[in-house]
């Protein structure tokens, strides 16, 4: 029979607490020392050393170890918490003494109310979704999709671009955003494959809408060099190619557009997660610039396809090089050309796809907080405050920190991770500084 042993943190030695209880003690009262929560959240703890910290924050961690609540600590309760903090289950006992504001061994609801106020509760802003992926009706995705189509299209261009780069933009957005929904875990996670695949499917979709238009766009614009000859229209243009004539090229768009959305799609979703403030949110400065910057290696990558698409798409004039595929293509331009030549126009690419992306992606977003409908789906990212992880802001380690004192700081931090709780850092306006009740000697000089 094998028993499933749980190891605890090593308690530290009691008079070495003393010692250190002692030193980081600043109140003395009726012959005993005693710790204010400043003492024992900032001087001893080293958390919420800012200037402008909170003060119901220092007093809402302070009260975990003040079991009292007289707002000073003991030693008693020094080394009380100091053993809590050992053992197997801290983070549990330490997130139900944060509730627990009376002391009285049960949390009611008025203290639970009371520090979720405090704490500003992560619970609503990680809601999950109110139907579940799997669970709503077909008619409501629809509708969603639709929405967001009708998003896209605005965000895409203006009414002189109606017709051609918005639904390409509109259908692009719709199915990535589609897609991750499928894939979104409740807590609002997809993996990084599914990133992938989302911004794949969302770039072939959008290959049927765009290359007729493309490869319209760009006869019309060879025709315009040739001074000579009868004006050819875009009517013409169909009606010469026919249909499946329109599709030309369209391997070609498939290698441009596939990858470009699974690199761009990703990259935009995890640049956003880096400029977040610490309280989740994004601001419209945040979105363009994690568009622009998404577009960088996106357009950079895909300019080889690029290049082969436009030479299938251009009808060859006397003299020039004809190709019958994309394979072709690819070989003869090697030959003729060289390898520098699939490369060319990377940088005037960039330059028009980053910025054009970075306004596309940050209208999109903002018209979708402004004009939000609730489908029971996720809330557009950013839009909410979801506050960041705080273990890399952790305090270094202090040589005063023993026993269970060297999770201390990793046990706060934890709980707000855990329990969707925020800490406040900072005071907000109008916030009154709480200054710990003053000794009797203080009081009587």
């Amino acid at each position: 029979m094998y028993v499933l042993q749980v190891q605890s943190t090593k308690r530290a030695d009691t008079n070495e607490l003393k010692a250190l209880f002692s030193k980081y003690s600043s109140v003395e009262k009726d012959g005993e020392r005693y710790m204010t929560p400043a003492d024992f959240v900032q001087k001893y703890l080293g958390l919420h050393t800012e200037p402008l910290h909170n003060p119901k924050t220092v007093q809402l961690i302070a009260g975990v170890a003040d079991t009292t609540k007289d707002g000073l600590i003991s030693f008693q309760e020094f080394l009380a918490f100091e053993s809590v903090l050992c053992a197997p289950d801290a983070m549990f006992i330490v997130a139900f003494q944060l509730f627990d504001k009376n002391g009285t061994g049960d949390v009611s609801f008025a203290e639970t109310h009371c520090s979720l106020r405090d704490c500003r509760c992560g619970i609503d802003n990680d809601r999950q979704q109110s139907y579940g992926e799997a669970g709503r009706p077909i008619w409501l995705q629809a509708a969603e999709s639709a929405y967001r189509f009708s998003l896209g299209a605005i965000a895409g261009g203006l009414l002189p671009q109606l017709v051609g780069v918005a639904p390409e933009k509109a259908i692009k957005l719709t199915v990535n955003d589609f897609v991750r929904d499928k894939f979104s875990k409740k807590d609002g996670s997809i993996p990084l494959f599914a990133e992938v695949m989302a911004g794949g499917c969302a770039g072939g979709s959008q290959v049927i809408f765009t290359n007729p238009l493309e490869i319209v766009k760009i006869r019309l614009q060879v025709a315009g060099e040739i001074t000579t000859g009868p004006r050819v229209s875009a009517l013409n243009v169909v009606r010469d190619l026919g249909f499946f004539g329109l599709y030309k090229g369209a391997k070609a768009c498939f290698l441009r557009d596939i990858p470009f959305s699974a690199i761009y799609f990703p990259v935009y979703a995890h640049t956003k997660t880096q400029l977040t403030d610490e309280h989740g949110r994004l601001g419209a400065l945040q979105l363009l610039t994690a568009g622009a910057i998404a577009g960088v290696p996106a357009a950079s990558l895909v300019t080889p396809a690029d290049v082969i698409k436009t030479r299938l798409q251009v009808a060859a004039r006397a003299g020039q090089t004809t190709y019958s595929g994309v394979i072709d293509c690819f070989r003869k331009i090697l030959q003729e050309e060289g390898f520098r030549a699939l490369w060319k126009g990377a940088g005037a690419r960039v330059f028009r796809s980053s910025p054009q992306f970075g306004v596309t992606l940050v209208t999109y977003e903002l018209l979708q907080r402004w004009l939000y409908v609730d489908f029971g789906g996720s809330r557009p990212a950013g839009s909410e405050p979801t506050p960041k992880s705080r273990i890399h802001e952790l305090p270094p380690a202090s040589p005063d920190h023993v026993g269970g004192y060297k999770l201390a700081a990793a046990t706060f931090a934890g709980i707000e991770n855990k329990f969707g709780l925020y800490l406040p850092k900072f005071k907000s306006s109008g916030v009154v500084t709480i200054h710990p009740p003053a000794s009797k000697e203080s009081q009587g000089s």
